[in-house]
């Protein structure tokens, strides 16, 4: 037959690489477990074996599952990452994040990402004695994150 003849002058390790007839061997694939021990496995040891895998492959599932949750539960109610995203939208450095995170240890502001809000903190009434160096630094930053509060539409939207 023509078709034997292609078949063969190109044999292949795989029966489904076969590229003009790939099901052809149908019987191969039946045939491939007709090695296997009728019953299951008999050994105890084949047994402990696949449990123990099961049971790891099941703790990693868990594991990863639970990290996952708690990881984004961490960065959707963290005071600590609304402070960082604050200073990210208003463009400071790391000076002024540093001075901002002083003033709010020694106002007791916390979190501290109220200091974006609360303009009051940066008057020069308001300034404890040990931020007193600090000063003209403090008036910088409050320009500069409170300067457009007065042009701000303060409607509710629609």
């Amino acid at each position: 037959m023509p078709g034997e003849f292609v078949a063969h002058a190109f044999p292949t390790r795989w029966p489904l690489a076969n590229w003009q007839t790939p099901l052809a061997d149908v019987s191969h694939f039946w045939s491939l477990g007709r090695n296997f021990r009728r019953g299951g496995a008999t050994d105890p040891v084949d047994a402990v074996a696949a449990v123990l895998v099961l049971a790891g492959i099941i703790a990693v599932v868990v594991i990863i599952h639970r990290t996952g949750g708690w990881i984004s539960d961490r960065t959707a109610n963290s005071n600590g990452q609304l402070f960082n995203e604050l200073c990210k939208l208003h463009a400071l450095q790391t000076p002024s994040r540093r001075l901002l995170k002083k003033m709010a240890t020694a106002l007791g502001v916390d979190p501290p990402a109220r200091l974006f809000l609360e303009p009051e903190h940066f008057d020069e009434p308001n300034l404890p004695p040990d931020l007193a160096g600090e000063r003209p630094r403090v008036a910088a930053l409050r320009d500069r994150l409170f300067q457009n509060r007065d042009q701000v539409d303060h409607r509710a939207a629609p």
